[in-house]
C-alpha cells in the first residue's frame, strides 16, 4: 500500500466549456417527396435543418428563396415562417428540429450550405438514431414490438447533432469565401459527370430531358443551366451528338441495315433518323455507309 501511495498523482481537472448545447430534440425524420409535393408552411420556436439527400426542393422564407440540390442543407431560425415544394422531381429530404443554446448559430442560418462527407455521415446517423429515440412522436413511426432503443439513444442523438452543428459553424469561420466557389464548381462537375455517364449508358434509347434529370436527381432547369454554363451547348444537343456518333459506329460495323439501326436506337422512323444524321454530319446515313464501303475497297486494293 505504501508503494502505491508513492505513485499516486493528484490530477487537476479541466472542465470543457459548452459553447454549443442542444437542449431539446423535436424531430429527426426522412421524407420522400413526390415531384408535385407542396408544403404550405409553418413556423415554430425550434431551429430546423433541411438536408436534401437527392432531388431538389425550393424553400421559401422571409429572408429569401433557396433552391436546395443534392447534398445541400439549410438551417432555419426559430419563429421564421418557411414553406417548400419539390421542383417537379422526386426527392429525399432529411429534417430535424431542436433547441440550441449558442450565440454563433446565426452565422450558419438562412444560407445554402454544402455537406462534407463527414457531415453527410453525421446527418445520416442523426436521422437513424433520432427516429429510434423519437419513435411514435411528431408523426415518426413507432418501433416494432420486438425493437427497443439502444443504450443512451437520446444522448447519442444530442451528441451527434451538437457535433454536426459545431462542424458547420467551424466551417464558416475556417473556410475562405473562395472555397464556397470551389465547392460550387465541384458540385457542377459532379452533375456533368452524372448526366454524361447516364446519356452514354443509354445512348441507344429515346431519352427525354425529364428522364435524364429525374435519373440523376436534379430538376430540368438546374440541369440545363449547369450543362449550358459548363459546356456551351444544350444537354439535348449533346445527347443527339452522342447518338449520331453511336450510329456512325454501327454503320461502320456493317452488321445492321440502316432500318435495323434506326429501330435499335429507338428513332421514330428511318426518315427521322436520316434527317437528324444529316443535320449533324452533312451526309445521310446511306451516303456515310457508301463512303465507308468505298474506303474499305480502296484500302483492300492497295494492300494487295
Amino acid at each position: 500500500m505504501e508503494k502505491r501511495k508513492e505513485h499516486f498523482k493528484n490530477l487537476e481537472p479541466t472542465v470543457p466549456t459548452e459553447e454549443l448545447r442542444v437542449t431539446n430534440v423535436y424531430t429527426a425524420y426522412s421524407y420522400y417527396y413526390a415531384p408535385s409535393y407542396v408544403f404550405k408552411g409553418e413556423y415554430h420556436g425550434a431551429w430546423e435543418v433541411y438536408y436534401v439527400n437527392f432531388g431538389e426542393v425550393t424553400v421559401e422564407m422571409e429572408s429569401g428563396t433557396y433552391v436546395l440540390g443534392k447534398e445541400q442543407f439549410l438551417i432555419i431560425k426559430p419563429y421564421e415562417f418557411h414553406k417548400l415544394h419539390a421542383n417537379d422531381i422526386a426527392c429525399s429530404v432529411y429534417v430535424f428540429s431542436f433547441d440550441c443554446d449558442c450565440t454563433e448559430m446565426d452565422v450558419v442560418a438562412d444560407k445554402i450550405l454544402y455537406a462534407s462527407a463527414n457531415q453527410i455521415s453525421l446527418i445520416n446517423n442523426i436521422v437513424s438514431e433520432g427516429m429510434v429515440f423519437l419513435a411514435n412522436k411528431h408523426f415518426i413511426p413507432p418501433l416494432a414490438e420486438n425493437e427497443k432503443p439502444g443504450f443512451a439513444s437520446g444522448q447519442l442523438t444530442k451528441v451527434l447533432l451538437e457535433t454536426f452543428l459545431i462542424q458547420t459553424i467551424r466551417a464558416q469561420f475556417d473556410t475562405p469565401a473562395v472555397t464556397i466557389k470551389s465547392e460550387t464548381l465541384q458540385s457542377e462537375k459532379t452533375i456533368l459527370q452524372m448526366a454524361t455517364t447516364y446519356m452514354k449508358e443509354n445512348v441507344c434509347k429515346k431519352l427525354s430531358l425529364e428522364e435524364i434529370a429525374n435519373n440523376i436527381g436534379y430538376s430540368v432547369s438546374h440541369l440545363c443551366t449547369v450543362f449550358k454554363k459548363n459546356t456551351g451547348t444544350s444537354i439535348m444537343q449533346h445527347f443527339i451528338n452522342l447518338r449520331v456518333k453511336k450510329a456512325k459506329q454501327l454503320i461502320a460495323e456493317s452488321k445492321l441495315s440502316l432500318k435495323e439501326i434506326s429501330e435499335y436506337m429507338e428513332y421514330d422512323s428511318v426518315q427521322y433518323f436520316s434527317a437528324q444524321f444529316k443535320k449533324i454530319t452533312g451526309l445521310t446515313p446511306s451516303q456515310h455507309a457508301a463512303i465507308i464501303k468505298t474506303n474499305k475497297y480502296i484500302n483492300a486494293y492497295y494492300k494487295e
